[in-house]
């Protein structure tokens, strides 16, 4: 793969939104990464092991933050992406 040198050029002024488009792109995959682990851990615990949904509360609570943080990032990363982009 070549990458033109015109086009690095071209995102120097807004390098810095370029990053944190990226950054914040990966933090999201990484929230879904940890959604899917403790989606995971709920599935096993109340199916497999016979625990009661309140055994997993706390479980619960995790996937909730993490879905909260998941938007929060996504968010994030949209907003940066249209500055890049204009």
């Amino acid at each position: 793969m070549h990458i033109d040198k015109r086009l690095l050029r071209l995102t120097k002024p807004v390098k810095t939104d370029l990053i944190l488009t990226i950054l914040f792109g990966l933090a999201a995959a990484f929230s879904v990464i940890g959604q899917a682990y403790f989606i995971s851990d709920v599935i096993n615990f109340v199916f497999l092991k016979n625990l009661t949904l309140a055994n997993v509360k706390y479980l619960l609570i995790v996937i909730i933050i993490l879905s909260l943080f998941r938007f929060l990032f996504i968010w994030l990363e949209q907003s940066y992406s249209n500055k890049v982009a204009t």
